[in-house]
């Protein structure tokens, strides 16, 4: 079963158009709760939503400056080998990036 959160975001219809299955939504979920609010110290919290952003971008910047440090779950690892297998075996069924791309844009 899909998690209920991602009915809240706006482009989960779009996801849906992708033919993600379950998994994807899953592994997301499952890292969801080992990191939720419980985890995030009291002073964050209490943060305006500006200075939230700006901690997220400092701390993202930390982040990309040490890429080797980055580890993806057996879960990861494996829903990334199972598409990749799907698309070596449907090399047609993706879509161009600048499709996508245009599709999340609105048109004027």
């Amino acid at each position: 079963m899909i998690p209920s959160i991602w009915a809240s975001f706006p482009l989960f219809n779009f996801l849906q158009t992708l033919n993600l299955d379950q998994t994807f939504f899953q592994v997301y979920d499952s890292r969801k709760n080992t990191l939720g609010a419980g985890m995030i110290p009291k002073e964050i919290l209490q943060l305006s939503t500006p200075e939230k952003l700006q901690l997220v971008e400092e701390l993202w910047n930390d982040i990309a400056l040490h890429p080797n440090e980055i580890r993806l779950s057996t879960e990861q690892e494996t829903e990334l080998d199972r598409r990749l297998e799907f698309h070596q075996n449907n090399p047609g069924a993706g879509i161009p990036w600048e499709e996508v791309k245009s599709k999340l844009r609105p048109s004027h």
